[in-house]
């Protein structure tokens, strides 16, 4: 496939001019042609543009590669814990070449992890196995199903052409910004789930991890909670960034870990209407648009070091959400469904957590930091105990360290309670947060107005450790036949990358075994 060139039209174009832009290209009616791209310029607000990349199939097909090789499958199976995207795709790529795993995920099915989500929302009734981060397809189920990334990988076009496969719109292959929408990636996740089982993996829902089996110097396998050993000739680890208690069995273990960096802040709410006009000017409104999304950054220097203010995972049009696991902290997260139909749109703003910042080397010192702003948080929000609802501080009177006597109309799904964020978080934070709203309003007129509600605590951006691996090999410096992978073992940051991650490390898994008698 050829590039043949860039067709820049008004947002609002229609075909006939599609196709003359494409004769411009000298691509006739009977030439083969695709979208490689699609963007939205909306630098210029009167003069809004969708850019295409378009290639042309000049007949000489790809380059030959070698079929992948079927793997003679082991006894033990290879057990998986967790079934976000690292997990699944982990999973699917094991299974496509002959080697179908056990697939463990400590939360429900879909069907009653949606229902114990709905007795949260309506009654603030948390269930810590079957939440917004726990059970089948993970936190990713819950997401607002952003599948872009900047990481470069030929697996990238597999995740994409899988999800395709699934049921996905096809202009996720070219789109720079593909948006499947919490309602679209929990059906895809379902028909992943029912393929795994129809190629002969064997899926266990309720199975929680509670430690790792060793034998002669490697992992053997996992122990269950109740005691249960299951053994397993590998064990792939993307149990997501949430199971802490895993994490310090693990660490237990003696399996090697590190600080990794992460970032903490509160998300930001605005009426939707207000975002697009920010965004597209007079053009805002217009049913050819989609609804504005936005990506923020600003840095300076301190004398310290370093410090930024960026926004994190904005969600068009979408809903706050709660995504607490333990009964006595609460995390503030976002989602939008597709078409997304909310008034409101959020995203967190957050501030990367600097070593000096934690006074401790032990990576397990930087959950218990984090746990300890979240359950503060719960405690101003929820007076008379619980989880429920969520703290929250309009934008000016946190910039100007006051409270609020009322709060505007919120986009969350749970409560929201006048608290004070300008308290609950780490002082270097509300610092961080004042001076790049600051920076970031001289440059964004109207993000920084009566309009804005901040809801907190945005504490889980990502994992505050990193299970230490072999770049070649993918498996525990410390313990082989341990692969870490996703989100939870600090190498991933999205949908798309955690399942990269993940087919990559079962990849490096299946090349420990020999091949089978045939191949594809």
């Amino acid at each position: 496939m050829r590039r043949a060139g860039e067709i820049r039209l008004p947002f609002d174009h229609d075909e006939r001019a599609f196709r003359e832009a494409l004769s411009r290209l000298g691509i006739g009616p009977g030439d083969r042609w695709t979208i490689l791209r699609k963007s939205l310029d909306a630098r210029r607000k009167g003069r809004i543009r969708w850019v295409y990349a378009i290639g042309v199939d000049e007949g000489t097909g790809p380059p030959e590669t070698a079929p992948p090789v079927l793997r003679a499958a082991p006894d033990p199976r290879p057990v998986v814990v967790g079934s976000g995207p690292a997990g699944l795709f982990a999973a699917y790529r094991l299974a496509s070449l002959g080697v179908p795993p056990v697939l463990l995920e400590q939360g429900p099915p879909l069907a009653p992890r949606m229902r114990a989500i709905a007795r949260f929302v309506r009654r603030g009734t948390l269930d810590p196995r079957a939440n917004l981060c726990f059970g089948a397809g993970g936190a990713g189920t819950f997401s607002d199903g952003k599948l872009g990334t900047r990481v470069r990988s030929p697996h990238r076009r597999l995740v994409l052409e899988t999800l395709v496969g699934l049921g996905a719109p096809e202009e996720i292959l070219w789109l720079a910004a593909p948006h499947l929408g919490s309602n679209g990636i929990r059906r895809l996740i379902a028909r992943l789930l029912a393929r795994l089982e129809s190629m002969g993996a064997e899926v266990r829902f309720g199975a929680q991890v509670d430690g790792l089996l060793t034998r002669d110097g490697r992992c053997a396998g996992v122990v269950l909670t109740g005691g249960r050993e299951l053994a397993a000739s590998h064990v792939v680890l993307a149990t997501g960034h949430s199971a802490r208690a895993l994490y310090r069995s693990v660490a237990r273990s003696g399996v090697a870990m590190v600080r990794k960096g992460f970032a903490v802040g509160a998300r930001l709410e605005h009426p939707a209407p207000l975002v697009e006009r920010i965004q597209y000017g007079d053009a805002a409104g217009h049913p050819a648009l989609p609804p504005a999304t936005y990506r923020l950054a600003t840095t300076w220097g301190t004398e310290a070091g370093e410090r930024a203010l960026y926004s994190f995972c904005m969600c068009p049009r979408g809903f706050v959400l709660n995504a607490a696991t333990e009964s006595d902290g609460v995390v503030s997260n976002g989602m939008s469904n597709r078409p997304p139909r909310a008034g409101r749109s959020n995203a967190a703003f957050v501030v990367p957590v600097r070593d000096d910042d934690i006074p401790s080397d032990d990576p397990l010192h930087a959950l218990e930091w984090q746990r300890a702003i979240e359950t503060a948080a719960a405690r101003a929000a929820n007076p008379e105990g619980g989880c429920h609802a969520l703290p929250a501080q309009t934008l000016p009177a946190f910039l100007d360290g006051r409270g609020d006597r009322e709060l505007p109309a919120s986009g969350a799904l749970v409560p929201v309670c006048p608290a004070r964020l300008d308290l609950l978080l780490p002082p270097f934070v509300v610092e961080a947060m004042r001076t790049g709203f600051d920076r970031l309003s001289r440059s964004v007129p109207g993000l920084v107005g009566s309009d804005g509600l901040l809801v907190g605590v945005e504490t889980r951006t990502s994992s505050p450790v990193r299970i230490v691996r072999d770049r070649a090999t993918f498996e525990s410096v410390s313990l082989p036949g341990l692969y870490p992978v996703g989100e939870g073992a600090g190498y991933a940051g999205g949908i798309v990358s955690a399942a990269i991650d993940g087919i990559a490390a079962a990849d490096a898994l299946l090349a420990t075994l020999p091949p089978a008698h045939c191949e594809l």
